[in-house]
């Protein structure tokens, strides 16, 4: 299974909020998997970019291509039509470049508790920034 890591971070803090990317950071993340692609993606969204975590599933499907999606229960679950796509969970992410630490705790209201096995060892290996980091998975 291909790992995919995406960071809405490397895209809010330029292009929206017009300032370098903050050392210290944190947010909401949702993992979603495409069966049909064997690719499990972890989407990483600043705090000031996404209030849920449908929010993050939504922006998701648009830059993917438009994967069909709606979003039901007043806004704070975005539902993806195709089969192919599934929201494997959430929750919150912090990183620390000075101190080289990433973490991964709490849970999602809207698609449950995120997927820990493996998230350290992924991570690692598929940025080279997070080789060398501490990757602290809170379950």
């Amino acid at each position: 299974m291909e790992f995919v890591l995406i960071d809405y971070s490397e895209f809010y803090y330029p292009e929206i909020a017009k300032r370098d990317i903050p050392l210290r950071r944190g947010g909401k993340f949702v993992q979603i998997l495409n069966e049909d692609k064997q690719q499990w993606y972890l989407v990483l969204s600043p705090k000031e970019l996404s209030k849920y975590h449908a929010n993050i599933v939504e922006r998701f499907c648009n830059l993917q291509g438009d994967i069909p999606g709606a979003y039901r229960h007043g806004g704070e679950y975005f539902e993806i039509f195709d089969p192919a796509w599934s929201v494997l969970g959430g929750g919150f992410w912090e990183i620390d470049d000075e101190s080289r630490m990433i973490r991964f705790y709490g849970s999602s209201r809207a698609y449950g508790r995120f997927t820990s096995e493996g998230l350290a060892e992924r991570i690692r290996s598929i940025d080279k920034r997070f080789a060398e980091y501490t990757v602290l998975v809170e379950c």
